[in-house]
């Protein structure tokens, strides 16, 4: 059942309780105005039956004198009164008051048993008959009815205009909610243009506004990650294109060599040249130890957890000779001294300093960088300096690169910094990586 089904039926049924309970109590208070009536009603139409006849002078005709007294009583709203002979016989009978139209079921209901008295008459009058004075609610009851049809009247009133404010002000803040189930399926499909007005609840205000933040942020990272995602690509391709490069500049001609060389051999060994088969087979194995040492450098590249066979000074020393051979005009210093780190920690590590030289050396137009790795406290602090053109101010855009770190290094509860050095000289890259084995991030 939805909300606004919910607090509808809720109301009614609290309504329906109350117009119970109010039914309840409307019929005792009914009741006892009704009693409360009749009795004032015998007791007053029973003084001005004795005002009537109590006197000490002999009545002529008593009965005559009894006919008047309930003569007296025609048009009366509660009592009707009656002359009865001493047999019984009816002799006389009051008018009452004409009641209003009351259904039998309220009459039933409200009306209860007639209250009968005989008022005791003096010796001067008794011989004339005996005068009863009867109980007439119907006057008092229709009065019961009138009352109760204007309550009910007032009370159905009530309840529909409460439900209609209820289900009017309950539509209007469900109307709210669901702007923000519409506007976060959209979100869910990617469309962050959405936004809630201000047109909403003081209680949906705090909702408003983080969505909307919300939604801004998202469409904010969305901007950057398309932007990022670009440079991905590009860097992918151009990553590629080296990797071809160093392929054909590289193991190329040695592949090409060792070919020549096999051929040479098999030529020498058909005229029996053996010391010219031999020295081709020298070159041979050259040509191979030259191709295995720039596949590992490669390999190193593309893949960091080679640094398990090769040791991360080791593999940084083959990134720096690799950008030596590419960069002569570079001077490179590199300092380190750590124990082999644990696996994870390693490739961090490695991964922060590859990053930083490609940066270095595409982009600060440096003479000479330092790498720094040193271990304190269970914490790997690397560095990176350069005495390039640094970054243009300190609110630099970030680029995939240095967010790449930023990422790499915080997932396993480390700390990244990339700023100008304080002469303006160059760029320091430095981090800070935990080596605890309960570091975030660490398997």
């Amino acid at each position: 059942m939805s909300i606004q089904r919910s607090l509808f039926v809720a109301t009614l049924l609290v309504l329906a309780i109350s117009a119970l309970v109010g039914g309840v109590l409307t019929y005792f208070h009914a009741v006892k105005k009704v009693r409360t009536e009749m009795d004032a009603a015998i007791s007053v139409g029973t003084h001005i039956v004795h005002n009537a006849v109590d006197d000490t002078e002999e009545v002529v005709n008593p009965r005559r004198r009894l006919r008047i007294v309930v003569a007296n009583f025609d048009g009366d709203r509660h009592l009707v009164a009656t002359l009865l002979t001493d047999k019984g016989v009816l002799l006389a009978k009051s008018t009452p008051l004409e009641p209003k139209s009351v259904p039998q079921w309220f009459l039933r209901l409200i009306g209860g048993n007639p209250i009968i008295v005989h008022p005791e008459l003096p010796p001067s009058v008794a011989n004339g008959g005996q005068i009863a004075l009867q109980s007439s609610p119907l006057n008092e009851i229709a009065e019961a009815w009138s009352d109760t049809k204007l309550i009910a009247a007032t009370l159905i009133v009530y309840c529909i205009l409460l439900l209609a404010v209820a289900y009017w002000i309950l539509f209007h803040a469900l109307r709210s909610i669901n702007h923000v189930c519409t506007a976060l399926a959209g979100v869910s499909h990617g469309d962050y243009s959405a936004r809630l007005s201000k047109q909403t609840p003081s209680e949906l205000e705090p909702l408003r506004k983080g969505f909307n933040e919300m939604v801004e942020r998202l469409a904010e990272m969305e901007t950057t990650n398309r932007s990022l995602t670009k440079q991905l690509v590009n860097l992918q391709e151009e990553e590629r294109t080296q990797i071809a490069r160093d392929l054909h500049d590289e193991i190329g001609p040695f592949l090409f060599a060792t070919g020549v060389d096999a051929t040479m051999i098999r030529q020498f060994l058909a005229t029996a040249a053996f010391d010219s088969a031999r020295a081709r087979a020298d070159a041979i194995i050259d040509s191979v130890r030259h191709m295995q040492k720039h596949l590992l450098t490669i390999l190193a590249r593309l893949r960091p957890s080679a640094l398990a066979g090769v040791g991360l000074e080791k593999a940084v020393r083959g990134l720096v000779d690799f950008w030596t051979a590419r960069r002569p005009d570079i001077k490179f210093v590199v300092s380190i001294s750590v124990a082999p780190l644990e696996h994870t920690a390693d490739d961090v590590v490695f991964r922060v300093i590859q990053e930083s030289l490609s940066n270095a050396i595409r982009h600060a137009h440096a003479s000479m960088i330092n790498i720094t790795v040193v271990m304190t406290d269970d914490v790997a602090r690397v560095e990176v300096a350069d005495d390039g053109v640094g970054f243009a101010s300190n609110d630099h855009v970030i680029g995939f690169g240095i967010s790449g770190m930023h990422e790499r290094v915080t997932s396993v509860g480390g700390t990244f910094e990339a700023r100008n050095r304080s002469d303006g000289n160059g760029v320091i890259v430095s981090a800070k990586i935990p080596l605890a084995t309960n570091a975030p991030g660490h398997h």
